[in-house]
């Protein structure tokens, strides 16, 4: 585009609509620095970090494009991520898989995910053991492992021994490699009993302190609507976001009603405005 005027159209969308924000996204990821700052902390003190808030929240925006680039820029961090989905032991085998074979392309790790599985699952390999091999690849790093979406372990993992032994695993990998290992668990506040109902993982969270994710006050709200789009050089129109602001209140799960409005507000920008009238023609 040099020597050439960028439009709308050249310029990245600066929100995100119904997804979260992902590492790439940071730079647009506003209104959450107190808490990553409080996250940072956390994750370099305890081995084990929920952060814990309800649907809507944030919670994986917070962690993707807030503590991920963070720890990132601290050069000591080697990271692996995964969501437990139906099948949580072979979705943590997989995301060690990644780590311990990077070079395998994408029909090869699945393969070694599944023996890695047999492996633990017959006692020949413990997790701790694992996790062991990973921090001697890359000496001098810790490692992170994140677990978004946690309560996915109790909404679409309907075997209660699976969820169990994977919860186990955790907890033993937590003790045994505290000071270089940290998990950090993603969870909505209404699946929080279901975590505590399990004894071992109720006594590993209050040893550990949760971290409480809250609605987004007034000041971190403007910051949110009002700062992606001056990154890309544009603006709201006067008195458009104490608009939005009065529409939005205080629902519960109003950030992803918010970012789609905005998202869709963007594509109607008016020579880098984001104006009243889009707003009005999007439905608010």
């Amino acid at each position: 585009h040099f020597g050439k005027k960028l439009t709308s159209h050249d310029i990245t969308n600066p929100y995100r609509g119904l997804s979260a924000f992902q590492e790439e996204d940071a730079k647009f990821f506003f209104g959450r620095e107190k808490f990553v700052e409080q996250l940072v902390k956390a994750v370099e003190k305890q081995p084990l970090v929920a952060v814990i808030g309800a649907s809507g929240s944030g919670k994986s925006s917070v962690v993707l494009a807030g503590l991920f680039p963070e720890l990132q820029q601290n050069g000591s961090w080697l990271i692996g991520s995964f969501r437990p989905q139906s099948q949580p032991l072979y979705t943590l085998a997989f995301a060690l898989v990644r780590l311990l074979k990077p070079e395998q392309d994408q029909t090869q790790q699945p393969r070694c995910a599944a023996n890695l599985l047999k492996d633990l699952n017959e006692g020949k390999l413990t997790l701790p053991q694992v996790v062991a091999s990973v921090l001697e690849l890359y000496p001098g790093k810790r490692l992170l492992l994140v677990i978004d979406q946690f309560e996915e372990l109790y909404t679409l993992c309907r075997d209660t021994p699976e969820r169990e032994r994977f919860v186990d695993a955790l907890l033993a990998v937590i003790e045994s490699e505290a000071h270089k290992l940290t998990v950090v668990l993603t969870l909505r506040a209404d699946f929080y009993s279901y975590a505590l109902n399990y004894p071992p993982f109720g006594e590993a969270l209050e040893k550990y302190p949760h971290l409480p994710l809250r609605a987004m006050n007034q000041e971190e709200m403007q910051a949110a609507i009002e700062l992606p789009a001056e990154e890309n050089w544009a603006k709201l129109e006067a008195g458009l976001t104490q608009r939005i602001l009065d529409d939005v209140k205080q629902e519960p799960g109003n950030l992803p009603l918010l970012e789609f409005a905005l998202t869709e507000l963007w594509k109607k920008q008016s020579r880098e405005q984001l104006t009243h009238q889009a707003y009005t023609e999007i439905g608010g």
